[in-house]
């Protein structure tokens, strides 16, 4: 959920001290609110605006070409699981990965 997302990001800025590249780890926000972090971000895009389209395309403007262009990606490139279904979610990608046949094989698999 586009909310729950914001917030956890919000909340991982603030310690993810062993994320300094790429402006990841941000100790300015230690003393702001997440109500202030917003207002911010709504003024100035940041990081929750188009959030994933800026991650997949590596670009921050967008046409309706890049829309479909970041849709293709994700439905042919992302195997996507959600964490309010982390069950299905772990089996789905148990499957995908042949995963679930662990118990058949003699040795680790590297």
């Amino acid at each position: 959920h586009p909310i729950e997302r914001a917030v956890s990001l919000f909340y991982y800025h603030q310690v993810a001290e062993w994320e300094k590249a790429g402006h990841v780890y941000r100790p300015e926000l230690a003393g702001m609110t997440i109500e202030e972090w917003l207002l911010r971000q709504r003024r100035g895009g940041g990081d929750i605006k188009n959030f994933l389209m800026t991650i997949i395309l590596n670009k921050n403007q967008f046409t309706s070409k890049d829309l479909e262009k970041a849709k293709e990606i994700i439905r042919t490139k992302f195997l996507v699981g959600l964490s309010s279904k982390m069950e299905e979610s772990v089996d789905r990608f148990d499957t995908y990965f042949g995963w679930a046949d662990n118990e058949k094989r003699p040795v680790c698999q590297e």
